[in-house]
């Protein structure tokens, strides 16, 4: 039976592990903190650090080793797949998809529409050349981690404090707000070309901790076709082949796209079932192909429906729960915490709709 490595083992994940299993492989997962329903159905669960490339190797070559919504693994999966001679991202792309410095660098490079940046270490009195309100965010983290926005110079000491602990290696990215519309998109390359399965709208609470995503995006067809183009371009320019892609922009009140930053990797937050439900195309398993070397098939064909994820940040949220839901993560005790990043909400449910703003309880807003 042939093997595959998983890394991570949260609940974002549990659907690669099923897909995995449903085709017959040899499932190992690694992770210092991998949930039951993981542990349930794994043929073998590693329980040590998914970072650690040296114990991952001692399991053995697989047939794939892959993961869905970690940022951390993608550096791992990079260094593993050059080991192991697999199909994957460059060890140097997966540098310039996980540094956001180095990132913004190769975008500009490359003559992408991105934010304005600057990396710096924790300086007492810093002064920044871009005029506020600014944006602060660890260099090497995902998530929300650490991330500010600083309207006023006295604010921008205690941001940076912030930002610099959370980052792995000490450093922060000062950065430009631009204001406007967030959107994401999906992505999946094969050999370096590159296909926008769907966009998505972002819509963030405070301290830019994700709230709710509604798929489709509301888009003029021009303006999709243009976020397509340059996600593509960006993608290139990241040096991303292979795999999936979750890519965050904004769109402007005059119409100009920004990209804020790409993963080399497919988004969280139940991205797949909102795919599922508003294409048809079986996005996990198109992962899992693309590790295994196996061109996948690419059909995705209009619903009619929207699929919104929805993350519970209090009880109120829960007991809002309408009854089209596709998908409900595990939920944690409510304890009045307060949810300061996406790993501090309480869980997330997925559902389908016709109408999207009397079912998520939004108002329309400018289409672009």
């Amino acid at each position: 039976m042939a093997k595959i490595i998983i890394l991570g083992g949260n609940y974002f994940v549990l659907p690669l592990v099923e897909k995995a299993k449903e085709r017959g492989f040899e499932v190992h997962v690694v992770g210092n903190s991998v949930i039951d329903q993981i542990r349930t159905i794994a043929d073998k669960v590693h329980n040590f650090s998914s970072l650690d490339t040296d114990k991952i190797v001692e399991i053995g070559k697989p047939a794939a080793v892959c993961s869905v919504a970690v940022d951390l693994a993608v550096p791992v999966i990079a260094k593993l797949n050059e080991h192991w001679n697999l199909i994957g991202n460059s060890v140097e792309s997966a540098k310039l998809s996980t540094d956001k410095y180095l990132m913004k660098t190769a975008f500009l490079n490359a003559g992408i529409p991105c934010a304005k940046a600057i990396i710096t270490e924790y300086h007492r009195d810093y002064e920044p050349p871009f005029t506020y309100p600014l944006i602060v965010k660890p260099v090497d983290r995902s998530g929300s981690r650490g991330v500010s926005k600083v309207y006023h110079p006295e604010l921008l000491d205690a941001a940076l404090k912030r930002a610099t602990a959370e980052s792995f290696v000490g450093k922060a990215v000062i950065e430009e707000f631009i204001p406007g519309q967030e959107y994401s998109a999906e992505g999946l390359s094969w050999d370096g070309e590159h296909t926008i399965l769907q966009v998505t709208e972002k819509y963030t609470a405070e301290h830019f901790v994700e709230a709710m995503h509604i798929q489709p995006a509301e888009l003029r067809p021009e303006t999709r076709e243009r976020i397509v183009r340059v996600l593509k371009r960006a993608l290139t320019a990241l040096r991303v082949k292979w795999g999936a892609s979750h890519s965050e922009f904004k769109i402007t009140s005059e119409g100009e796209l920004k990209i804020i930053e790409i993963g080399a990797r497919m988004g969280a937050e139940a991205v797949d079932k909102m795919v599922a439900i508003t294409t048809g195309f079986d996005f996990v398993g198109a992962v899992l192909d693309t590790a295994l070397g196996i061109m996948p098939v690419i059909k995705l064909n209009e619903t009619g429906l929207f699929g919104v994820s929805k993350f519970v940040f209090n009880k109120e949220d829960l007991d809002n729960m309408p009854s089209e839901v596709v998908d409900v993560s595990p939920m944690e005790s409510f304890d009045g915490r307060v949810v300061a990043s996406n790993e501090a909400r309480y869980g997330h449910y997925v559902f389908s709709c016709r109408e999207k703003y009397k079912a998520v309880g939004i108002n329309p807003h400018t289409i672009y």
